[in-house]
């Protein structure tokens, strides 16, 4: 390999680590604390959830509730742990209020019906998968698009096409 080549790809390398870690820095500041995972209060309510195109908006009376979270706020909603119970049945939900860019979502840590509990999740596992999903969409997409626009132009702008076949 070249000396050239193998300098644009260190150079390609590089530019992909800054944004990584310039939008992790970002995450940083928007990050919600374990103790806002941990401070849950039970509400109960009825359930119901309305279809939206192919995926579920699960509620709790007139209230969105949400079983995942990144960086923007809610992404996951209940439905996939409450499919099972029929709409309109009382529910018991240990929720917090995390905040996120400029609202509040409501954030489900643990379920009850019947007296049973259908769905919990620590604290810690919740601050984690946070961190996994903001990571994900907000550092690492944005870091392969710049990497992407640097590849082409290096393809576009500086490969010598006289020696292409």
């Amino acid at each position: 390999m070249p000396f050239s080549t193998l300098f644009k790809v260190a150079i390609g390398v590089v530019i992909f680590w800054a944004v990584f870690a310039y939008q992790n820095e970002k995450l940083k500041n928007l990050a919600p604390s374990l103790e806002a995972f941990s401070q849950t209060k039970e509400v109960t309510g009825i359930y119901t959830y309305k279809q939206y195109g192919r995926n579920f908006i699960t509620w709790l009376d007139n209230t969105q509730i949400e079983c995942s979270l990144d960086y923007s706020g809610g992404n996951a909603s209940c439905f996939a742990h409450t499919k099972d119970i029929p709409r309109g049945e009382k529910i018991t939900v240990a929720m917090s209020l995390i905040k996120m860019d400029a609202e509040n979502v409501p954030y489900v840590s643990a379920i009850k019906f019947n007296g049973k509990e259908i769905y919990r999740k620590a604290p810690t596992d919740s601050l984690k998968d946070w961190w996994f999903g903001s990571r994900a969409t907000k550092a690492f997409l944005p870091a392969l698009l710049v990497e992407a626009f640097y590849l082409l132009i290096l393809f576009l702008f500086f490969t010598d096409r006289d020696t292409m076949p």
